[in-house]
């Protein structure tokens, strides 16, 4: 009788990393390198380690989840598909015509990837 754990759904991970905000990152609507670990060289020369940090070296969000944007981007359970805003979470499984989905941007990706309704399809 263990626990179960799962992957979450995209929604599930977005509401998780907004904390109850509505900004485009948990943290407002500007990120910087003292927020999170990403390739700030685009669209903010600024220096970045380069590679993942250790858990928790940003701060974290209001509920306490840190790392929510860069560092190491999330997989989602789901399988990409377009929900209109205030639909129902899909949680549909990934096929060869619907991709998976990753969340909040990694070390090399570029500051657009780590906002909280920024999602990324998987291809192949």
């Amino acid at each position: 009788m263990g626990s179960h754990y799962c992957l979450p759904t995209e929604a599930q991970w977005e509401y998780a990393c907004r904390a109850g905000t509505k900004t485009t990152y948990a943290y407002g609507d500007v990120l910087t390198i003292d927020d999170a670990n990403f390739d700030s060289a685009q669209p903010e020369p600024h220096p970045s380690p380069g590679e993942t940090t250790p858990r928790g070296r940003y701060r974290s969000n209001d509920w306490g989840f840190c790392d929510m944007h860069g560092n190491v981007a999330e997989w989602c359970r789901d399988g990409f598909t377009i929900t209109p805003p205030g639909g129902e979470d899909p949680c549909v499984p990934a096929t060869p015509e619907r991709t998976w989905v990753y969340r909040g941007g990694a070390w090399n990706t570029p500051g657009k990837f780590p906002r909280a309704p920024q999602l990324v399809r998987e291809f192949g």
